[in-house]
């Protein structure tokens, strides 16, 4: 009786060793775990990490980081900035990080991506992200918008998804995009025949200018801006021009580089742009909504919120906004952001990443004061632009709350250099501005190390 037993035992092991058999050949040809991650919904039991590398964490960033977490209690956003900008710091570069640790930054994240082991988002506005999406580092995050539940495109100012695109791919995501206008001041351009609504080119901008500085006043024309900052501004504006991103290729050769680096420095010598004197005595408080009385014809401003547009009427008495000129009249604005995220194409985590990026962009996290930039949710703007029209002391006219409704749907040019393209304008054009070389030696220069650069 005791062998029967033992038999009967040893025949419910060979059952249940012949079905974990059966499973796992039945496993086999199914899709690989790996595969099923960065695909399907999370498993509501399974606790997952989202890495998210910085180079420099945010306010906003951490808000969302709780938020989200507390909405997803399965899944935790751990953010990893490369570095923390201390209370004093020196010389520094994107908003108060020293230049040398933004590139230690592109380095480490350069050699993570290379390697295999980058984090599942990364912030890529200090990179050449187009780089990394040719050679398939970067997630097409169009696909994702495809499978995503919820994300409906007529929320979103698509305008400025689609001017991010690279090989009709999207790897790039910005939460906020930051754009150029120039305040006038009606007063000193009355005379000049400059209207407000229409797009101007910088032969025009020169011509009405040189005006004002010969009309025998003393007053300022433009505002100062350093001529590194005027560089950047018209190479950003017409940056089709000089740079063929898809095509790997740079125009810094032409004739229409040399003739642009001519015009800008003839500004200075025209005396249509001056450095200012240094002031003397105690400056005065200026309180909102009070102004400063300017005398300058134009001034440069960057606008991060709609209520930036207000500051046109604390520098002017009757202030107009003019849009940015080009070497030629062009359709739409350019654009900038100050933060680009994207998905590691290797990430396991592609679906939970996705999602938080999403909250990025949702109404509730782009109502944030913490927003970095101008929303490009169209609720959240409409909210924001709302809000500045019922602020009695930001004095937002009629005709300005109607320039912030046009704001965002004109953002048509993502206008963001390549950070070290642009290290290499800046560096290479200092001799020239000052006197040193002229505008062909620089323009090769230029020509030479950008080629190299963008063949690398």
């Amino acid at each position: 009786m005791k062998r029967n037993r033992m038999g009967k035992k040893g025949l419910i092991l060979t059952l249940i060793s012949f079905m974990l058999v059966i499973s796992a050949c039945g496993s086999s040809n199914s899709p690989s775990n790996k595969e099923q991650v960065a695909t399907d919904k999370p498993n509501s039991n399974e606790k997952k990490v989202i890495t998210l590398s910085v180079i420099t964490s945010t306010r906003f960033l951490e808000m969302a980081k709780e938020k989200f977490e507390a909405a997803n209690p399965n899944i935790k956003i751990e953010i990893k900035p490369s570095y923390t900008v201390p209370e004093s710091s020196g010389r520094t570069s994107r908003g108060g990080v020293d230049p040398v640790e933004v590139e230690k930054f592109v380095t480490t994240v350069n050699a993570e991506l290379m390697n295999g082991n980058a984090s599942d988002i990364i912030a890529v506005d200090a990179l050449a992200y187009n780089k990394y999406a040719e050679k398939g580092l970067l997630a097409n995050l169009n696909d994702l918008m495809d499978k995503a539940d919820g994300f409906k495109q007529d929320d979103y100012y698509m305008n400025v998804l689609d001017a991010l695109k690279y090989n009709e791919g999207l790897y790039a995501l910005p939460y906020g995009v930051t754009t150029s206008i120039w305040f006038g001041n009606q007063e000193r351009l009355a005379g000049v025949d400059l209207d407000p609504a229409k797009a101007w080119t910088w032969d025009e901008f020169e011509e009405k200018m040189k005006t004002l500085a010969n009309d025998g006043t003393k007053d300022p024309v433009v505002r100062y801006l350093s001529p590194d900052r005027l560089l950047l501004e018209m190479v950003s504006e017409d940056l089709d021009k000089y740079l063929d991103v898809n095509e790997k290729k740079a125009k810094f050769q032409d004739q229409a580089f040399i003739d642009m680096l001519n015009q800008a420095k003839s500004f200075y010598d025209q005396k249509i742009i001056n450095e200012p004197e240094q002031p003397t005595g105690q400056g005065v408080a200026i309180r909102m909504g009070e102004s400063m009385g300017l005398k300058d014809a134009l001034s440069l401003s960057e606008i991060m919120t709609y209520s930036s547009l207000s500051f046109a009427s604390m520098f002017f008495d009757k202030p107009l906004l003019y849009q940015a000129p080009t070497s030629e009249p062009k359709d739409g604005k350019s654009f900038e952001s100050n933060k680009l995220l994207s998905i590691n194409n290797k990430s396991e985590n592609k679906t939970e990443a996705w999602s938080f990026l999403q909250f990025l962009i949702s109404e509730e996290m782009q109502s944030s004061p913490e927003l970095e930039g101008l929303p490009v949710n169209k609720k959240a703007s409409q909210a924001q632009i709302d809000a500045s029209a019922a602020n009695k002391d930001m004095k937002m006219t009629p005709e300005f709350i109607e320039a912030a409704k046009e704001l965002l749907p004109q953002l048509k040019r993502y206008s963001g250099l390549d950070p070290k393209i642009k290290k290499i304008l800046i560096d290479e054009t200092v001799p020239f501005f000052s006197g040193q070389k002229s505008a062909e030696t620089v323009a090769n220069t230029i020509q030479n190390k950008v080629s190299l650069y963008m063949e690398e």
